[in-house]
């Protein structure tokens, strides 16, 4: 059974220089990433935020924190 979460809203933004590191972790701590199309299942996503930033939007305000205390 595919469980469907309310679209990511807690939002950080993360350097250019850690968000592969940073998305690596997501997925092995929350799983695989919310996708708009496809993955509609996942808590976390990512996406470009320019100027050398990406944002990392979360379903789950700890799930937020938990990752702004580790990369920021």
């Amino acid at each position: 059974m595919v469980v469907k979460y309310p679209q990511p809203s807690h939002e950080i933004i993360i350097p250019r220089e850690q968000h592969h590191q940073a998305a690596e972790w997501c997925t092995e701590t929350f799983g695989p990433r919310w996708e708009a199309i496809g993955n509609r299942s996942g808590t976390w996503t990512c996406f470009w935020a320019g100027w050398g930033n990406y944002r990392f939007v979360f379903v789950k305000e700890e799930d937020a924190i938990i990752c702004a205390l580790r990369y920021l």
